[in-house]
C-alpha cells in the first residue's frame, strides 16, 4: 500500500510512504525513494514500527521537511483479521477499517539522514488526519499543518449509503474536517522532560505534555473554523514557512460547492462559488518569474448537479479567487467527481505539485 500524495524534490527524486508486514517486526511503514520517479533504482530509505501488531494505520498522506519525514498514525487501522475475512467471504474491503476512539494519534518524526524515528514519541488526541498541508522546522519546533476532525465516521460521508439518506436525518455523515496546527518540540531539556512544555511560535501559546510512558502529548491549535478539504499550497513552498493554502468547502450538503483560499497566520479566507456547481481540488500553478506565494492562478474544474455531462476548467486568480477564464465541455459520458488533479508544463523536466 501506498499513499495517494507523494513528495518530489526539484530535481525529480519522488518519496512516497508504503507499508509492509513481517511475522517478526509486524506492520511498518516505510519510506520509499525512486531517484527520478523511476521504479527502477528504488530504495527505502525510512522505517517505522506501527504500535500495533495486527492492524495498519490508515495513512493517506505525510509531512517532508528538510530533515525529517512526519507521519500521522491515525487510530483508523485496517486490521488484519478482517482484510482477511473480508477476502476469503468476498465481501468489501472497506469494512475492514476500524475506528478506534480510545486511542490517541501518533505522530512519527523519522530523520531522513538516518531513516530511523526520532525517541520522543509524538502524541495528539485521538484525530482523523487524511491530509497534509504542509510542515517546517522553526527554532527547535515542527510545525505541522494538517486538515483534522475527531469524528470517527468521517471517511463514512462519502458511502452511497450515506448519500442516500436526508438531509433531516441525524445519522448523515457530513464532511467537518478543519484547518489545524501541530508544533513539535525538537529540544526538550531535561528539566522539562517530566513536566509541561509550553511555548510560543508566532504569538500563539502552545503546550506540550510529558506522560508517564515518556510519550510527549500535543495540543493542537484551529487555523480555521471553515470546513475544509483537498488542500494545495504552492508547492515551491513545500516543507518551509508558507502562508496561503487552497481547497474546497461545502456546508451542510455532502458536495464541495465553495473554493477556499485561507491565510493560515490571520485566518482571512476568500470563496469562489457558483450555485449549481461541484468544484474540484484547486490547483496552484505559478506565474513563471514570480516571487510572491500567492502570485499565480488556481486550475479547477466544475461540475453541474443536474447535468452529469457538463465540465468546465476554471481558471482563477489565486490572490483574489476571481474568475479568470472557464472553458466549457460536454462530455460524451457521464463524468465523475475527480478528487486529485495535477497541472503537467511540458516545457519543464520536473513536475512538481
Amino acid at each position: 500500500m501506498a499513499t495517494a500524495h507523494p513528495h518530489i524534490e526539484p530535481d525529480g527524486t519522488v518519496y512516497n510512504l508504503g507499508s509492509s508486514f513481517s511475522l517478526i517486526n509486524g506492520p511498518e511503514l516505510r519510506i520509499v525513494r525512486f531517484p527520478e520517479g523511476n521504479l527502477e533504482g528504488a530504495s527505502v530509505v525510512g522505517t517505522a514500527s506501527s504500535r500495533w501488531r495486527t492492524a495498519f494505520p490508515y495513512v493517506h498522506s505525510f509531512a517532508m521537511t528538510e530533515n525529517y519525514w512526519v507521519v500521522g498514525e491515525q487510530p483508523l487501522v485496517l486490521s488484519l483479521g478482517k482484510l482477511f475475512r473480508q477476502y476469503v467471504t468476498f465481501r468489501k474491503m472497506i469494512d475492514a477499517l476500524t475506528w478506534l476512539p480510545d486511542e490517541n494519534l501518533r505522530l512519527i518524526v523519522i530523520d531522513r539522514k538516518t531513516g530511523k524515528p526520532l525517541p520522543t514519541t509524538y502524541t495528539a488526541p485521538p484525530i482523523i488526519l487524511f491530509h497534509h498541508i504542509n510542515a517546517w522546522e522553526e527554532d527547535g519546533h515542527l510545525v505541522v499543518d494538517f486538515l483534522g476532525t475527531m469524528n470517527g465516521l468521517h471517511y463514512t460521508s462519502f458511502f452511497f449509503s450515506n448519500f442516500k439518506k436526508s438531509d433531516t436525518d441525524p445519522s448523515k455523515v457530513i464532511p467537518d474536517a478543519k484547518a489545524c496546527r501541530l508544533v513539535l518540540p525538537l529540544e526538550v531539556t531535561a528539566e522539562e522532560a517530566t513536566e509541561k512544555h509550553q511555548f510560543t511560535l508566532k504569538d500563539t501559546l502552545y503546550t506540550a505534555v510529558r506522560k508517564e510512558n515518556g510519550e510527549l502529548h500535543c495540543t493542537p491549535t484551529l487555523l480555521s473554523p471553515v470546513m475544509f478539504e483537498l488542500p494545495r499550497i504552492n508547492y515551491l513552498r513545500n516543507g518551509l514557512p508558507y502562508r496561503y493554502t487552497y481547497g474546497v468547502t461545502g456546508g451542510s450538503e455532502l458536495f464541495y460547492q465553495r473554493l477556499l483560499k485561507l491565510d493560515v497566520e490571520t485566518g482571512k479566507t476568500w470563496y469562489f462559488q457558483e450555485e449549481g456547481y461541484v468544484a474540484a481540488e484547486p490547483i496552484f500553478v505559478p506565474r513563471p518569474g514570480s516571487t510572491k506565494e500567492d502570485d499565480g492562478i488556481i486550475l479547477s474544474s466544475l461540475l453541474k448537479l443536474n447535468d452529469p455531462r457538463y465540465v468546465a476548467l476554471l481558471v482563477l486568480n489565486a490572490k483574489d479567487m476571481s474568475q479568470l477564464a472557464k472553458v466549457r465541455f460536454t462530455a460524451e459520458g457521464d463524468v465523475t467527481y475527480p478528487f486529485h488533479g495535477q497541472f503537467v508544463d511540458p516545457r519543464q523536466e520536473v513536475h512538481l505539485y
